[in-house]
């Protein structure tokens, strides 16, 4: 089976189940799945960066996760995060190693605070009335984007988006995103929550733009690590963040802005 057919055949499995989850899942359920998922990229993340015990640093961002799953403050558990990393980071290291091991740590405390945001914005929009919708029509304008992009910046892509962070990304694959991107999301949301398109199209260019930054954001996280893929669990995408990666700003971005402006 080739990369293309892998990436369409678990796309094919997996919507159901995002839908499902998105739009039926009661508010317990899907904070504590949401809260799994972030900590199964937190773990992929953790491997990629290759942190000395990385199974205690994944036990603390376990905790975090459900704590803030259970509605405990965020800035507490961030803290939390925080102190207990480092801790973590000072003990486990010696000598040479330090330094290393502190550099290390600080690329994964970027990375985990970018997966809080995101599951605690994700946490606070599902909680509107009109969130579960919203939030998937913000997935589907990433995805669209994401389509277009790959398929465009395969055929048409001469002119490198930002060689020096990700060779394979082009302009042209850039402009498709937003051109695609940008009608999915605002029709979405004009239809399925009667948000006015004046509204919608800016949110949607603001989901789409967070989304080509995120996407790269992530991968100069793996080219500062030196790896292509964060795993090999979603056959034909890579790994959670790989397919995480532009919803991780883009949802943030796009939903506190609607929060604010609704």
């Amino acid at each position: 089976m080739n990369n293309l057919a892998a990436r369409v055949l678990t796309a094919i499995v997996l919507l159901p189940a995002v839908v499902w989850w998105l739009l039926w899942a009661e508010s317990g359920l899907f904070a504590g799945i949401l809260a799994v998922v972030c900590l199964m990229a937190v773990v992929e993340m953790l491997r990629m960066a290759a942190m000395p015990g990385w199974i205690g640093f994944a036990l603390v961002a376990a905790i975090s996760f459900g704590m803030l799953a259970r509605g405990i403050p965020s800035h507490t558990t961030l803290l939390l995060q925080f102190t207990s990393w480092l801790f973590l980071a000072l003990i486990l290291a010696r000598g040479d190693a330090l330094q290393t091991s502190i550099q290390r740590l600080a690329l994964a405390q970027w990375m985990f605070v970018w997966l809080y945001l995101f599951a605690w914005s994700v946490m606070l929009t599902h909680g509107r009335p009109d969130g579960p919708m919203f939030i998937a029509g913000a997935c589907v304008g990433v995805w669209v984007a994401d389509i277009a992009a790959y398929f465009v910046g395969r055929t048409w892509g001469r002119r490198k988006l930002m060689p020096s962070v990700s060779p394979g990304k082009t302009v042209e694959g850039a402009a498709a995103a937003v051109a695609f991107g940008i009608p999915a999301a605002s029709v979405f949301w004009h239809l399925g929550i009667q948000l006015n398109l004046s509204l919608a199209l800016p949110l949607a260019g603001l989901l789409v733009i967070a989304g080509i930054v995120g996407d790269l954001a992530e991968s100069a996280f793996k080219r500062a690590l030196a790896v292509k893929d964060s795993s090999n669990w979603l056959p034909g995408h890579g790994g959670l963040l790989d397919r995480m990666d532009a919803l991780m700003l883009a949802v943030p971005a796009s939903g506190l802005a609607w929060i604010a402006l609704t």
